[in-house]
Order: structure tokens, then sequence, then C-alpha cells
């Protein structure tokens, strides 16, 4: 966005003659914003999919200390580990909501 907002700004004042461009720079200034948005829009979308990954590998660890929790305690966790990691999870799940929304609105 760095690059985007400016060469677009320049654009816009160019073709509305605020600014004195030649067609040929208002070409360029317009196609440079375009891939720099593109750029933006790519690596927003990797860093998207890093979250989920992220997301996957913590939700995956809070289950392996749940199941060895329970192989440990025979079956029954302490009421304080069990509100902390059903909280973790809970709010695991509200983040995996908002990736969700956010993947959606920038489709």
């Amino acid at each position: 966005m760095l690059a985007y907002y400016p060469l677009e700004h320049l654009y816009y004042f160019g073709s509305h003659k605020i600014y004195k461009f030649p067609v040929k720079k208002l070409s360029t200034l317009a196609v440079w914003s375009c891939r720099a948005w593109a750029v933006y829009v790519i690596l927003h979308f990797l860093h998207l999919r890093e979250d989920f990954k992220l997301l996957d590998e913590r939700e995956t660890e809070l289950a392996t200390n749940a199941v060895a929790e329970k192989k440990v305690e025979a079956g029954d966790l302490v009421s304080a580990d069990y509100t902390a990691t059903r909280a973790e999870y809970k709010a695991l799940q509200k983040k995996r909501r908002a990736l969700k929304l956010d993947l959606f609105v920038n489709l």
C-alpha cells in the first residue's frame, strides 16, 4: 500500500488536470498503481494462509495436550485446566471465524 496510494493519487491529480502530466506518464502511473495493489492483495492472501496454518497448529497442539492430560490423569481433567483449555479453544474458534470473514471480504 505504500506504493499504491501515492501512485493512485498522482494518477488522479493528473487525470483531473490538477497536475499536468503527459498522457504516457498517466498510463504508466495507472499501470504501476494497479501492479502495486495486486502485489498487496497477493501478499495479504499469503498472510491469511499463514495465519490459518498457525491456527491449525495451535488447535492440534491444544488437542494433543488435552489427550495427553486425559491419559495421565486417567480420564479426569483438573477443572482449572479444563476451563483454561476450553477458553483457549473458544478463542481459537473466534479467531478462525474472523480469519474466514477476512478471507471472504478479500475475495
